[in-house]
């Protein structure tokens, strides 16, 4: 996996001006790639860690993957 890769590519994006559009791609890349490893048996449990590592920096910066709470009725 590209882990590393995607990493520092979505900080670079982000540390030029704030650049959220190449940021966004880089993590999109980065899942499809994931993705695509899974679904071919190439994805090592040994990557594990780095891919929830990068997707919580991603989302320490997006929030957008923890659920909402839905109101209590």
């Amino acid at each position: 996996m590209r882990t590393a890769e995607a990493t520092e590519s979505f900080k670079a994006s982000l540390a030029d001006d704030l650049n959220t559009a190449e940021a966004l791609a880089a993590v999109f890349e980065y899942v499809r790639d994931a993705n695509t490893a899974m679904d071919s048996g190439v994805f090592r449990s040994g990557e594990v860690r780095a891919a929830l590592d990068f997707l919580a920096l991603f989302d320490s910066i997006f929030d957008v993957l923890k659920p909402t709470p839905r109101p209590a009725n």
